[in-house]
């Protein structure tokens, strides 16, 4: 009985240190430099779901983009957008009947103030006569759009609030603002999320509650009034009884859950990958009849081209996970609402979920290596009683530097192929279960000497 005891103690030990670590993981991510390997290694593993991940073999998404074609051709000026141009844009797109027009251009501000503020640039009469003409022009174009039942949903800054606000209607069920800061930041550092709730920008505590925020994200109010969500159950923290059980699931997991994590393979530039379609403003303006290509999608207006005078516009640049491939704000925004519209965001494993897997993960592959080591001491011993060279494999596993090489590549080969599967899923976990893997080393190092002893 005690020699039985003691054959276990080794698969005990590997057990233990596995869960240890396995338990100590998240205050890995705060001590140096177990933190910057952690945060390597969720990059790593994000790039991996980015190359991985499933392209939707369509869309219900379209970029109407406001390019150099259209600014040419009809805007009056570059920098900020002539809002009489944006209006009849507006009005072209209605007119092919889509789900909802989603406009990623701030149009709130009557251009006179911006001009106003300008340092150095003299307003004439006239021109200001011009901008406020514009703005009447815009501001009744959407009123009048919403009146007929079109869903727009217009951009919103909330670090730009001013008291100087163009008379839309903002008690329109059709019309909605939205926070459209993405939050997207370099990939190198942290993971890329897009946002479907916006923190109240007043009391912008990270502890509130998101459901306290004023106002949705853009991404998550267009999908919700793709699916016929009135302006003010956009801002709710439920979804209506109405909906389906599918979308009132994804909208309790969206506005309540965790920020969901961008699929990037529409920006693949690699073949295989189902771009989102993309039209010029100009194709839209200059077209005699409704386009078939903008019915019942979900229609997303934006620039794609910036200008330096008279305003020098930040250029709405981002990197993406494609090493050279850039992509501006309004295919980022478009990219989001694609991920919701067709459910294809992705998630990272819940502690729980890669807890128990890479745990029970790393206890077999622990518990393999010893029970190897076990079986070459068994082979060394054989081949020396009959005078014997010993097999090759048990000379190696009874090393203890070569089997720590060779545990270390195996820890490695399984925590990739379990996020492969994890991937599959359109989850993933590779920090949460590489660091647990890497405890049964440990153990095997333990093993191995008290079996060579």
């Amino acid at each position: 009985m005690r020699e039985r005891r003691l054959d276990i103690v080794p698969y005990l030990v590997n057990a233990a240190v596995v869960l240890v670590v396995g338990l100590m993981f998240p205050l890995a991510e705060h001590i140096p430099p177990f933190g910057e390997l952690v945060r390597w290694m969720d990059t790593l593993a994000y790039r991996m779901q980015a190359v991985r991940s499933a392209s939707p073999p369509s869309s219900d998404v379209v970029v109407v983009a406001i390019d150099e074609r259209a600014l040419d051709g009809g805007a009056e000026r570059l920098a900020p957008i002539d809002r009489a141009f944006v209006a009849d844009l507006l009005t072209k797109v209605a007119e092919s009947e889509p789900r909802v027009i989603a406009v990623d251009i701030d149009l709130r501000e009557p251009l006179r103030s911006v001009f106003d503020a300008a340092p150095g640039l003299d307003i004439t009469s006239a021109l200001r006569s011009e901008l406020e003409q514009s703005d009447e022009r815009l501001t009744a174009t959407v009123n009048a759009l919403a009146g007929r039942g079109v869903p727009i949903v217009l951009a919103s800054l909330p670090d730009a609030e001013t008291s100087d606000r163009l008379p839309y209607d903002r008690d329109s069920d059709h019309l909605t603002f939205a926070d459209a800061r993405a939050y997207v930041e370099a990939i190198d550092r942290v993971l890329y999320s897009f946002p479907t709730r916006a923190r109240d920008p007043v009391t912008p505590d990270p502890a509130l509650p998101f459901t306290e925020a004023p106002r949705p994200s853009f991404s998550f109010a267009a999908w919700a009034m793709a699916h016929g969500a009135t302006s003010v159950e956009t801002r709710v923290g439920t979804a209506p009884v109405r909906f389906a059980d599918s979308v009132r699931s994804d909208w309790k997991a969206l506005r309540d859950g965790s920020d969901p994590l961008v699929n990037w393979r529409r920006l693949d530039p690699r073949p295989g990958a189902v771009a989102l379609p993309t039209l010029s403003a100009t194709e839209v303006i200059d077209s005699d009849e409704p386009l078939a290509r903008l019915k019942a999608k979900v229609v997303v207006v934006g620039r794609t081209t910036f200008a330096t005078a008279p305003f020098p516009e930040r250029r709405d640049v981002q990197p993406t996970p494609y090493a050279g491939l850039s992509a501006t704000g309004v295919t980022l925004q478009a990219l989001f609402i694609d991920n919701l519209m067709t459910r294809s965001w992705a998630r990272k494993a819940s502690f729980f979920q890669a807890l128990v897997a890479s745990c029970l993960l790393s206890i077999g592959v622990g518990a393999a290596i010893i029970w190897a080591a076990r079986q070459a001491k068994t082979a060394l011993s054989l081949a020396d009683l009959a005078d014997r060279q010993p097999p090759l494999w048990a000379v190696i596993i009874s090393d203890g530097y070569l089997a720590f090489i060779l545990g270390t590549i195996g820890v490695v080969l399984v925590g990739l192929v379990v996020n492969g599967l994890f991937l599959q899923r359109g989850l993933y976990m590779l920090s949460i279960t590489l660091l647990p893997l890497g405890a049964a080393l440990e153990a095997l190092l333990f093993t191995l000497w008290s079996l060579r002893s």
